[in-house]
């Protein structure tokens, strides 16, 4: 066979092969089309759930700080009564005990009034002593005297300053006007409590004012 018939002969082939491929392949394409097949719910990719958009910021409880702010000071409260309890039992001092007396007497009146505000604002809060107190408790109940008195006034005077922070922040900021209203309406007396616990800790502070307004 000639070089000339065996290059006719591919040519025949070509077309032949080419208008195979156009009757099959549709009109206006080159190739057959994969059909576009719909994603269960719930598969990597699908739609997600109308209304809802996982992205969105969470919103935040716009009292969540006024329900802090009773927890704690309730655990606080808590907190005062027992050690006061304390202190009129093991203290050596008249001057402790009678502070200790004071601590249940204030702190358990000023719990009442906290779980009746509570109660107005519909929400729940908790009384117990928080870890750090019960720890503060075991740490007294092992002093006596003169230990336990330096101890326990040390430990009001920081305990009443952070409280006061406290109540003044909620007093002032607070959002729930029922226990924004307690804060203020017990701010005086944890104020007080702060000055008599002051004086415990250091004695002749006391003793020394008073000789110089003599």
């Amino acid at each position: 066979m000639t070089v000339t018939s065996s290059l006719l002969t591919v040519g025949i082939l070509t077309l032949l092969t080419g208008s195979v491929w156009g009757q099959a392949a549709p009109s206006g394409s080159s190739m057959p089309q994969t059909p576009r097949t719909s994603q269960q719910p719930g598969t990597l990719g699908s739609e997600r759930t109308p209304g809802i958009n996982p992205n969105a910021p969470s919103v935040e409880d716009p009292i969540a700080a006024d329900k802090d702010f009773l927890r704690e000071a309730a655990q606080g409260s808590a907190t005062e009564v027992a050690l006061g309890r304390m202190a009129q039992e093991k203290s050596a001092s008249d001057a402790v005990k009678e502070f200790g007396k004071r601590m249940v007497d204030d702190h358990s009146k000023a719990a009442e009034e906290l779980r009746q505000v509570a109660q107005m604002a519909k929400l729940d809060v908790r009384s117990d002593m928080p870890k750090r107190a019960k720890k503060a408790q075991d740490k007294l109940s092992k002093l006596s005297g003169a230990d336990f008195d330096r101890a326990y006034a040390k430990m009001m005077v920081s305990d009443h300053k952070e409280d006061i922070k406290a109540f003044e922040r909620e007093a002032h900021s607070g959002t729930v006007p029922a226990v924004k209203d307690f804060a203020a309406k017990t701010l005086p007396a944890l104020q007080e409590h702060l000055k008599l616990a002051e004086q415990l800790e250091t004695p002749g502070a006391s003793s020394s004012e008073a000789s110089r307004q003599k």
